[in-house]
């Protein structure tokens, strides 16, 4: 059977207070006491009873019925009695000391690990998230939409080259483009014939929608084509989106006809 009585006494459990040339009656003591009878009090060598003082507060401030003279000499000792908590003190406890997974998310109070505590680059804002690389960044969003669009009621001659043409100004060189396009093509002729609408950025082919034309396909006939680009143009100067069409093979002519024609460019931040 372990041991039941008082365990032996340390230096660490003793605590003293001394005072010379004060004439105070109340002294703020170093630790905080439980009772008068843990206090040992002598004024001048004498031991001061029980009712002579009296203690309270944390840390213990203790408060004598008649106040010191310059000459007198206060010394209190005090006894850190068994079951008694000790506090350690500012930076005394180290990793060593903590037990492995001691501290889980029920002993976390809310807030514990504040902005302050995480060290990262950037401004924290409704705006922002925290990137695994600890730095504080913007949200993906959009920034700008340019759109262009064409309404026509008939045939247009455009057989090869630029349909639409828009000059767009990324706000930021990090920002990427969504290229979206619909456009409704028409064929001339009666053979089979392949069309390609393009996506240029200034003289770069970035994206193309191949449309397959039957050789059974009367003149006049439409057919819708749309496509999308997620673009990378690494620029904040102007650039140019441009639609392109032109045919691949086959004899027959082809031409965007009528309806919506649009080129929609949508910069968003990443």
């Amino acid at each position: 059977m372990s041991y039941l009585g008082k365990t032996q006494l340390k230096a660490s459990d003793v605590k003293r207070f001394n005072v010379t040339g004060s004439t105070s009656a109340t002294h703020t003591l170093t630790w905080t006491t439980p009772n008068e009878q843990s206090l040992f009090v002598t004024i001048n060598g004498v031991k001061q009873q029980e009712d002579a003082y009296s203690i309270a507060g944390s840390p213990t401030v203790v408060t004598l019925t008649s106040a010191l003279v310059t000459t007198d000499k206060l010394e209190i000792v005090g006894i850190v009695d068994v079951g008694e908590t000790t506090v350690p003190g500012s930076n005394t406890v180290d990793t060593a000391s903590i037990q492995t997974d001691a501290v889980t998310n029920a002993k976390m109070a809310d807030d514990a690990v504040g902005i302050a505590e995480l060290s990262a680059t950037g401004t924290a804002s409704s705006s922002t998230f925290l990137r695994g690389d600890n730095s504080w960044v913007a949200a993906g969003r959009v920034l700008q939409v340019v759109v262009q669009s064409t309404i026509s009621t008939g045939s247009f001659a455009n057989t090869s080259g630029v349909v639409m043409s828009q000059s767009f100004t990324p706000t930021d060189s990090s920002s990427k483009v969504l290229v979206m396009l619909h456009i409704n093509c028409e064929k001339a002729g009666s053979s089979g014939t392949y069309a390609s609408l393009k996506i240029r950025r200034d003289t770069t082919s970035i994206g193309e929608a191949l449309n397959t034309v039957q050789y059974n396909y009367t003149p006049g006939s439409r057919q819708p084509i749309g496509t999308f680009i997620y673009d990378s143009p690494a620029t904040s100067s102007a650039v140019t989106y441009d639609l392109y069409h032109t045919n691949i093979s086959g004899s027959d002519t082809y031409h965007y006809g009528s309806g919506v024609a649009s080129l929609v460019m949508m910069e968003i931040d990443v």
